[in-house]
């Protein structure tokens, strides 16, 4: 049996970052003995015609489609040109939009297969079904159409025990096309440690790994650190996890057992750290294992819209896990956002002024955008209105609203965007603090550049481009 799985191109975005979906999804497939090819459409220089001739040369008896929402008009198409070519293809389509809005996505006539929630399972199921020749309709966690009607058959229960997995086939890849805007080697790769998130963040949507937290063992996260340096000489990892920190005891156990093992390696935490947690301890403890980043996901400036988002935080707790970070010597990254329900200039003002007191060495400012399944999604659904024609306008790096809501000023939010962007990165002081860094470490200036390249040019003119 033969595989292709593809993950389509993500129009502007160019922080690319290999999948690590898909990389686990390979290596179940392997495990089950049959063939697999990764395409890696948004890192690809060819055209998508020419793309597909090469899936379609490889005489795959299954796609899988690992697609974004803004990738959702490009997984339709490349599944409309697909079956237009061989129809006795299957084609099945997976992430966080299949499993939430399936409905929509089996309403075309190119796509047979849903998969809902965590996909290794499923996928394994899948191959076991084409090898007995037995089908795929009794398979738990998937949608599919019988007679025009849409079936869905039960949710396919989580993987308890998440040592059970196989490490990543990142073999596969092609591994020196990706670049990180904050990666501070040439190679490198992402870890994931825990799976879930206890939280309730009104944007955001927790139809693939749940809300229960799961976790790795140390010792086999160790195994998979010692494998990727040894067999691919990454010079960094990153941890992708939701909640790397959920358990600090566990974090400063992990970063133990880097140093006890003597592993040489620098990482970052782009994810998964949470402010009311930070302590010294932990940062210190993450620093002497190697890491040299943190990001936080700070979102507003105001308290009352922190509460409003269910982000669980306060303002003191932010500013308090920034300050520990730079006592500890570690970079720092913050997330905000504009447009959060209940929003006004005011509270938007706010953000941008707890931008520059945090000061933080990175700061991405996005549009508040409602993910297919979150709670803010809904709410807009049922009392607002969305100003898209497609889900490809669906990104949250554009600088451009995308819904409207009763007390929101669409004009403004924009505004507030690009004069983020403008007053954090335009200070003397800012400017002043890179040049310190990159006559520290030349290397340093292509951080500078990728991140300027990815949050201002693509920022303001593409999105003038598309307006």
């Amino acid at each position: 049996m033969k595989i292709s799985l593809i993950f389509p191109p993500i129009e502007g975005y160019e922080n690319k970052i290999p999948p690590i979906g898909l990389a686990y999804l390979a290596s179940i497939i392997l495990q089950e003995g049959a063939e697999v090819a990764i395409h890696d459409l948004n890192i690809s220089n060819e055209s998508l015609d020419n793309s597909i001739s090469k899936i379609l040369a490889e005489n795959p008896d299954l796609i899988g489609i690992s697609s974004s929402t803004p990738a959702v008009p490009k997984t339709l198409e490349i599944a409309e040109k697909i079956k237009k070519i061989n129809s006795k293809i299957k084609i099945i389509v997976g992430g966080p939009h299949a499993s939430i809005l399936y409905q929509e996505l089996l309403d075309s006539p190119w796509i047979d297969f849903c998969a809902r929630g965590e996909g290794e399972n499923i996928m394994r199921e899948i191959v076991r079904c084409f090898k007995n020749k037995k089908p795929l309709a009794k398979i738990l966690g998937i949608s599919y159409k019988r007679n025009k009607k849409i079936i869905s058959n039960s949710d396919m229960p989580l993987i308890e025990n998440l040592d059970s997995l196989p490490f990543p086939a990142w073999y596969l890849f092609d591994l020196k096309k990706y670049k990180n805007f904050v990666s501070n080697e040439k190679l490198s790769l992402p870890i994931v440690t825990s799976r879930g998130c206890p939280f309730n963040c009104t944007f955001c949507y927790k139809g693939i790994f749940g809300k229960r937290w799961r976790f790795r063992s140390p010792k086999n996260i160790i195994e998979e650190l010692k494998y990727i340096i040894k067999k691919f000489h990454i010079e960094e990892f990153s941890i992708a996890d939701d909640n790397f920190t959920l358990n600090p005891k566990r974090a400063i156990e992990f970063c133990e057992h880097i140093i006890k093992n003597k592993i040489k390696i620098k990482w970052r935490c782009t994810n998964g750290i949470r402010a009311d947690l930070a302590s010294h301890k932990l940062f210190n403890t993450m620093k002497m294992a190697g890491c040299y980043l943190v990001a936080f996901g700070v979102e507003t400036g105001d308290e009352e819209i922190l509460k409003k988002i269910n982000k669980g935080e306060t303002i003191n707790q932010i500013k308090n896990a920034f300050k520990i970070a730079k006592e500890e010597k570690l970079e720092t990254l913050g997330f905000f956002m504009f447009g959060n329900l209940g929003e006004n200039e005011k509270t938007m003002e706010k953000t941008i002024r707890l931008a520059k007191e945090i000061n933080p060495d990175y700061a991405q400012f996005s549009i508040a955008t409602p993910f297919p399944g979150s709670a803010m999604f809904w709410e807009i659904k049922k009392n607002g209105k969305f100003l898209i024609n497609s889900w490809k306008d669906y990104v949250f790096y554009e600088g451009k609203p995308i819904f409207y809501y009763p007390g929101l000023d669409t004009n403004i939010i924009t505004k507030m965007y690009q004069k983020a962007y403008l007053g954090f990165y335009i200070r003397p002081t800012y400017i002043y603090r890179w040049l310190k860094k990159i006559l520290v470490n030349p290397e340093k200036i292509k951080n500078l550049f990728l991140g300027l390249r990815q949050y201002l040019n693509m920022s303001f003119v593409k999105r003038k481009n598309r307006s």
